[in-house]
């Protein structure tokens, strides 16, 4: 899923915690 979405993990992790159960897709609609 990071590799997918070009995010390193630490950047997944900060972003799990921020958007905590939203979809990839659904983080790109509020952005």
């Amino acid at each position: 899923m990071c590799r997918k979405a070009g995010m390193s993990d630490a950047t997944f992790h900060n972003w799990k915690k921020r958007y905590c159960g939203l979809t990839p897709s659904e983080v790109k609609r509020m952005r």
